[in-house]
């Protein structure tokens, strides 16, 4: 039996014109969280994602997220008005962000199956980022879009630094346990040399 998350987590942008409560005690139909969990094995998941739309959004070279349910993320009062949204140019995909200092917050693509909601780890509160590896949150282990975005020096020094780890990643993105595989870290350097 999988154990869900259960702990509220908060996040800001850089300015604090922005918050908002990630709650997973909040109601939502039982039938859509069924579908959330069925696609992803929790009501959460978390991830480093190393896509080049992602990569230029935040600006990041690799960007931790959650996705969670839609219904989870509740921004605090007076938020909505310091928002930006994004619509990418097919109408698909938004992202918010903070319309004075710029903190990227969420990713959502509306023909997502399962649906659930993009967040940016490094948004969270500094003591819920604390938090994460006790609630077994932490994106250590699970990568997107490795081989088609991911820059090839970078993944050397992710390797390097992650033998630990035992990293794992998602063929070209898709979010299931079937598409996981399992990094043989020696290999994935002999190949990045």
């Amino acid at each position: 039996m999988t154990t869900l998350w259960t702990t509220p987590l908060r996040g800001h942008c850089f300015c604090n014109a922005c918050s908002y409560t990630l709650d997973p005690t909040r109601e939502i139909p039982a039938a859509k969280l069924d579908a959330f969990i069925k696609e992803f094995k929790n009501n959460f998941i978390s991830f480093w994602d190393h896509c080049t739309d992602c990569r230029r959004a935040t600006t990041s070279l690799a960007t931790a997220y959650f996705i969670i349910p839609l219904e989870y993320l509740v921004w605090s009062e007076g938020t909505e008005q310091h928002l930006k949204t994004y619509v990418s140019s097919n109408g698909d995909v938004e992202r918010k962000f903070c319309r004075q200092c710029g903190t990227s917050f969420t990713y959502f693509r509306h023909s997502r199956p399962g649906g659930g909601i993009d967040i940016t780890i490094g948004s969270l509160a500094d003591e819920d980022l604390q938090k994460l590896e006790e609630l077994g949150m932490t994106p250590t282990k699970l990568h997107v879009f490795w081989e088609t975005g991911g820059i090839r020096w970078y993944q050397k020094e992710w390797l390097h630094g992650g033998k630990e780890y035992e990293p794992s990643l998602w063929l070209d993105g898709h979010v299931a346990d079937e598409h996981a595989v399992q990094i043989d870290v020696d290999a994935e350097l002999a190949k990045l040399k």
